[in-house]
């Protein structure tokens, strides 16, 4: 009789632990997610900072000082790839504006199978001084 109870065991133990794994897995894309998310967040902020700040200061030596912003956006993001993270710069009516986007690349396969891969977005804006 204890045999019978350990296979009945093992077999719930075989059905459950795939749906446990997957229930870990998005727990830890979500965590990741958010991590990603502030941080682009940041890096867009200290981006449209450093325009706003320097855009009329004569510190840029690139037209709107897109690339020395490019490179504040690259050192703030932390923990993420800068190879796939995007920006566009926007200067309009006194304002400094930056666009940031990163494919964020989840863990868990069915995320990626169900959803496609998720795309974070972030916009700062600041006035020029």
């Amino acid at each position: 009789m204890i045999g019978r109870h350990n296979a009945q065991a093992a077999v719930e133990f075989a059905l459950t632990m795939p749906l446990l794994m997957l229930l870990l897995l998005g727990i830890l894309d979500a965590g990741r997610a958010v991590v990603a998310a502030v941080s682009i967040d940041n890096a867009a902020r200290e981006g449209a900072r450093y325009i706003a700040v320097h855009f009329n200061d004569g510190t840029c030596a690139s037209p709107n000082c897109q690339t020395e912003a490019r490179q504040v956006v690259l050192n703030s993001a932390l923990a993420l790839d800068s190879g796939q993270l995007s920006s566009t710069v926007t200067i309009a009516g006194g304002n400094a504006s930056i666009l940031l986007s990163y494919p964020f690349q989840p863990v868990a396969p069915l995320i990626t199978s169900v959803f496609g891969t998720p795309v974070l977005t972030t916009t700062s804006s600041m006035r020029i001084r």
